[in-house]
C-alpha cells in the first residue's frame, strides 16, 4: 500500500487520519456503537473490514479558561475569576459517568495560574481516566473489545507537546529547544506521559488529535461547566459547608438539595407546588440543555409575592447530574433558621 493510501492509524501517540477522512464530514469520521463514540473505519481504505465499522474507541475532551494566565493576586486586584473548566464525553448519552464537565479549582489543580493549555491537559487526563474506568467495567462484564483508544482533542499545543516535543525536552534537560526555560505546564505533560505509558504497557495503543470541527460536544461541555458550587452557612455551628453536588453520592443528593432549599423563604410554604415544577424541569433538561435566558422565560410569572411586592428573581443553578433546580430568593437575602443561600459564582 502506498504512503498516500495508508488507513487511519496511531503513530507515536498521534492519530493520523487517512487522506479520505482528514476533511470528511462528521458522520463519515465519528459514530456511535453500543452508545459509545468511535472513530469509523474508512470505507475506501478498508472496505473489507467495514462490517463492524470501528477503527478506534473515542473520547472527546476540551478545556477553556477565561481571564487566561492571570495569577490569583492579579485576578483579585481586577475583580475577576479564572472560570477554567474542562469537558469530557465518551457517549452522546448524558449519563454522568459518560459526560463530565468540571470547574477547575485548587482541588483539581493546585497551580496558581489558570490557562487554556492547563485546562486542555486536565481534560485529556480526565478523558484517559474515563477510558480506564470504562475499560475496567467492560473487562468485569466480559464486554471488552480490542480497539485502540483515541483522545479527541483539538489542542495543537497538547498534541504536539506529547507526541513531538516531549522527547526533545527530555534530551534537552527538560528545557525548551534553543532555550534555557522549561516548557509551560511540564508537570502535567509528565503526568500525561506516565499515564499513557501505563496504558500502553497493557497493550493498548492510544492516540491524540481530531479536526476542530469534530470536537464541538466536548467544547460545549468545557465552556458551560456542570457543577455549580453552592455555599450554605449554618448559623448554629458558624461553619461554611462548600460542596460540589457532582461529588455527592446519589443517595444523598436530594437530601442535600432539600437542605439548601430549606433556606429559601418560599420553599417551605409551597414545597409541593415547586417540587412538581422542579421535577418537570428535570425532565425537560434531560432532553436538552437550556440556556439561562430560556430558563428565565420558562419561569416568568412564577415569582412568589410577599406583602404585595414581587420579590426580585434570582436564578441559582444547582447542577445535580443532568438537571437543574431553579430557586428564587428575595433581595436583600432573607435568613431562615440561621441559614443563608449564597451562590459562589454567578455563571458557570
Amino acid at each position: 500500500m502506498s504512503m498516500s493510501h495508508l488507513p487511519s492509524r496511531i503513530e507515536n501517540r498521534l492519530l493520523k487520519l487517512c487522506r479520505h477522512q482528514e476533511n470528511s464530514p462528521i458522520p463519515s469520521l465519528t459514530g456511535v456503537v453500543n452508545d459509545r463514540f468511535v472513530i469509523k473505519n474508512c470505507r475506501k481504505c478498508r472496505p473489507w473490514s467495514y462490517e463492524e465499522g470501528v477503527a478506534f474507541k473515542a473520547i472527546f475532551t476540551d478545556g477553556s479558561c477565561k481571564n487566561h494566565g492571570l495569577s490569583p493576586d492579579e485576578l483579585e486586584e481586577l475583580g475577576l475569576e479564572p472560570h477554567a473548566r474542562y469537558g469530557v464525553a465518551a457517549s452522546p448519552s448524558m449519563e454522568e459517568d459518560w459526560q463530565v464537565s468540571r470547574f477547575i479549582d485548587d482541588e483539581v489543580d493546585p497551580c496558581n495560574r489558570r490557562t487554556s493549555q492547563r485546562a486542555e491537559l486536565l481534560g485529556v487526563l480526565a478523558g484517559l481516566e474515563m477510558f480506564m474506568t470504562l475499560d475496567m467495567d467492560e473487562r468485569l462484564y466480559g464486554e471488552r473489545e480490542d480497539f485502540g483508544w483515541v483522545i479527541c482533542t483539538d489542542s495543537e499545543c497538547v498534541v504536539k507537546g506529547i507526541t513531538k516535543y516531549y522527547s526533545a525536552w527530555r534530551a534537552n534537560g527538560w528545557m525548551k529547544l534553543n532555550s534555557d526555560t522549561p516548557p509551560a505546564d511540564l508537570d502535567l505533560f509528565h503526568e500525561l506521559d506516565a499515564t499513557l505509558r501505563s496504558i500502553e504497557e497493557c497493550g493498548i495503543s492510544v492516540g491524540l488529535g481530531i479536526p476542530r470541527q469534530h470536537n464541538q460536544l466536548a467544547h460545549k461541555l468545557a465552556t458551560r461547566g456542570s457543577s455549580l458550587q453552592v455555599q450554605v452557612n449554618i448559623g448554629k455551628r458558624g461553619a461554611c459547608l462548600r460542596r460540589l453536588l457532582s461529588d455527592i453520592d446519589d443517595c444523598q443528593k436530594w437530601s442535600y438539595i432539600d437542605d439548601v432549599l430549606s433556606s429559601v423563604p418560599w420553599y417551605g410554604r409551597d414545597s409541593q407546588l415547586y417540587r412538581s415544577r422542579i421535577d418537570s424541569l428535570k425532565t425537560q433538561v434531560e432532553r436538552t440543555i437550556e440556556s439561562l435566558d430560556e430558563l428565565e422565560e420558562l419561569f416568568k410569572g412564577w415569582t412568589p409575592r410577599q406583602e404585595g411586592k414581587i420579590l426580585e428573581r434570582k436564578i441559582y443553578w444547582l447542577k445535580c447530574d443532568r438537571f437543574l433546580i431553579v430557586a428564587n430568593r428575595a433581595v436583600p437575602p432573607l435568613e431562615q433558621k440561621g441559614r443563608t443561600l449564597t451562590p459562589l459564582s454567578k455563571e458557570l
